[in-house]
């Protein structure tokens, strides 16, 4: 007896409830999901790529399906699911169900407390972005009449690019596969204040790409190898640093000859002293030149003053500019030059040493692109349209693994270089390389002809095809497998096991119904002729039969 196929019936019926995200060992069940048929959500939230991630998914199951078995609408109790596997998760992750360790639901209309909700984990840290079309096998136990069946869930998850954050930049590559999209930020940003200037430099095959721009232009990187990027921030932004003074020569002394003695005031550009050495006088000095020892200091824009005095006790204290009133020198900032900048008034001369500080940063990372496998081409063996129960071979020729699709979700354990199809839809097969580049190939559909079962009403020993299609379908009965009419009637007049074959005009497809035993109730035709006689013979006359 063929089995009802029961892979979308009993998937449809299952739910695939909400999302959580956290750190727990094993997944958290929605309490808030309902149990109604359906998707909850119908999508799985994205990953983000080369971060830790794992994901809930809450589902319900069915209690039984209602399929058409012998012309007849029967209803079936599900005895229990049992999650075999999912395939086509992205490189990194991971599954886990909440009744380990086998994934075994009971749903039976006996169990006490039928495993009607369950959840899965699904975590790691997957690395290639990319969209992931998924595929979850169960086994689906209809119970001792209907046997085990394979179930399939399809569904798709997506990894968003890993971003790689540095001192420098942020970078983000949108697969490690050529071609890919490359964009950069700047991690050092001017936040539109002078004195910050930037040079950029992402070479490797086919691109050669420079800009001072603060941030550059997003690059597509078309061909597979080795990318260099490079980066330098220059930061001016500190301005003009007064390292030292120094007093190179004056113009004062005492009024017998002999050597001044020397003490200084700094102001800044408002008159604020900053120095008044007056309370600790150099005496008799002339030891020039005089590093007067000022501490580093950043300066404001505006003119400061250095007043150099010769301490006099007798009367005023007289100016080393020109050994009167005349104390000055200045220094107007910012100054067109850094380093020594000497300013004279009269016989006074100082140099102030400057400096213009500019922060240096570079960074530099280097990344490979792979290539794409070459598109697989698919050779059929057979033809694209092909009678229920038959199947068409399909193989590819690479070296790279593969994995076979139907309808774009893979198809379980078909990673070999040919596959069976038994089913309509449409093939294709992905080629992964070893760097876990992939490509596919274009696809193929395959149509299957399925002739509807014929189902027979029964009289005696008069047969009719309860439901028929003439314009579309020949009907042939049979006796014992041997062709003993056509049409939609026939009446046995011999014992036999009886049955009608459906057949597709166009394709030649068929379909048999159940077999009808029918056993004779008169003479036999056996003994009918053994006892047949015509008497007198010959005869001119009557004859008796």
């Amino acid at each position: 007896m063929k089995k009802p196929t029961l892979i979308r019936l009993a998937m449809a019926c299952m739910i695939w409830l909400g999302t959580t995200v956290g750190l727990q060992a094993q997944c958290v069940i929605d309490t808030t999901a309902p149990n109604i048929p359906g998707v909850y959500p119908d999508s799985i939230p994205p990953l983000l790529g080369c971060n830790f991630g794992e994901t809930d998914i809450t589902f319900v199951f069915p209690r039984d399906t209602t399929v058409t078995f012998a012309g007849q609408q029967i209803t079936i109790p599900f005895q229990s699911f049992t999650i075999t596997g999912i395939a086509g998760l992205p490189a990194g992750m991971t599954w886990q169900c909440n009744l380990q360790p086998d994934c075994e639901y009971d749903v039976s209309p006996n169990a006490v407390q039928p495993d009607t909700v369950g959840c899965i984990r699904i975590s790691g840290t997957p690395t290639i972005p990319g969209t992931y079309p998924l595929t979850v096998f169960l086994d689906v136990d209809l119970g001792p009449t209907f046997g085990t069946s394979q179930a399939s869930y399809n569904a798709q998850i997506s990894v968003s690019p890993c971003v790689f954050t540095g001192a420098c930049y942020t970078y983000s590559l949108s697969t490690n596969c050529a071609p890919a999209q490359f964009d950069v930020q700047n991690n050092i940003n001017s936040l539109g204040r002078p004195g910050f200037s930037y040079q950029w430099s992402f070479t490797g095959p086919g691109l050669n790409y420079t800009t001072a721009d603060e941030n550059p232009l997003p690059q597509t990187v078309a061909q597979s190898g080795t990318y260099i990027l490079q980066y330098e921030a220059q930061v001016d932004t500190i301005g003009f640093l007064m390292d030292s003074i120094v007093v190179n020569s004056v113009n004062c002394g005492d009024a017998f000859g002999g050597a001044p003695d020397i003490y200084w005031i700094l102001k800044d550009p408002v008159g604020q002293q900053l120095v008044n050495t007056s309370s600790s006088v150099l005496s008799n000095f002339n030891s020039f030149p005089l590093n007067i020892g000022y501490p580093r200091t950043l300066l404001d824009t505006g003119i400061y003053t250095l007043e150099v005095w010769d301490d006099d006790n007798i009367g005023g204290d007289d100016g080393c500019a020109d050994g009167n009133n005349n104390a000055s020198v200045t220094l107007n900032v910012p100054t067109q030059n850094t380093g020594a900048n000497v300013v004279t008034s009269g016989g006074l001369t100082v140099t102030f040493y400057l400096s213009n500080p500019i922060s240096v940063v570079s960074c530099a990372d280097t990344f490979t692109l792979d290539s794409i496998p070459v598109a697989p081409q698919v050779m059929l063996l057979g033809d694209t349209t092909f009678c229920e129960g038959d199947s068409v071979e399909l193989i590819v020729s690479t070296r790279d693994s593969v994995q076979w699709l139907r309808d774009g979700f893979p198809i379980p354990n078909a990673n070999s270089i040919s596959y069976m199809a038994k089913e309509g839809g449409r093939y294709g097969v992905e080629v992964i390389s070893s760097t876990l580049c992939r490509n596919t190939s274009q696809l193929l559909e395959l149509d299957v002809v399925a002739v509807p079962v014929p189902s027979l009403n029964v009289s005696g020993n008069e047969f009719e095809v309860a439901v028929f299609d003439t314009s579309q379908y020949t009907y042939t009965w049979l006796k014992d497998g041997v062709a003993v009419g056509t049409g939609t009637q026939f009446v046995a007049t011999q014992s036999g096991v009886y049955t009608v074959v459906a057949t597709d005009k166009d394709t030649g497809c068929e379909a048999s119904s159940g077999s009808v035993t029918y056993t004779a109730t008169s003479l036999s035709e056996a003994d009918f002729f053994d006892r047949f006689e015509v008497y007198p013979n010959p005869t001119q006359d009557r004859v008796y039969l």
